[in-house]
């Protein structure tokens, strides 16, 4: 983990639809390249929350929507506090919110993200840890929504 690195909280996003019409909501951080550059995140973690949808936008019901609010709130104070982790995507639409992060160590992630998880009840969520040392994956979302890192 490189302290001297700034995390800033510019976001890029938008809101569109896929290509059966459904809404799909989309943000990504801005100005990461010195966290890629660094070489010190070389892990990308996705948790995917699969929600009930609220049938008129296709977006998370609102009781439900509240509680993904919470738990990545709370996902956001465990990892990116010290900067272990660092939030660089999210999407939401198709009855799933999916949360891309990169982490300068996965185990030590995984246990911080239990420790949140302990303040919730039973989450419908995935967790998936993939090697990603370049970022491909952020690229690529970001080339998918047509913006720049």
């Amino acid at each position: 983990m490189n302290n001297d690195l700034i995390l800033e909280d510019n976001w890029t996003g938008g809101e569109g639809s896929n290509a059966e019409g459904i809404p799909v909501m989309v943000r990504y951080r801005q100005n990461l390249r010195g966290f890629m550059e660094s070489g010190d995140y070389p892990t990308k973690i996705e948790i995917h929350w699969s929600y009930d949808t609220d049938e008129a936008s296709e977006m998370p019901a609102p009781g439900e929507a509240d509680v993904i609010d919470n738990f990545e709130t709370a996902l956001i104070y465990a990892l990116e506090s010290d900067r272990q982790s660092i939030l660089a995507s999210v999407i939401t639409g198709q009855g799933e919110k999916r949360w891309a992060w990169y982490t300068s160590n996965a185990e030590s992630a995984q246990e911080r993200i239990d420790t949140v998880l302990f303040d919730f009840e039973r989450l419908p969520i995935t967790i998936a840890t993939t090697d990603d040392p370049n970022w491909d994956d952020y690229f690529a979302f970001i080339a998918d929504f047509g913006g720049a890192a």
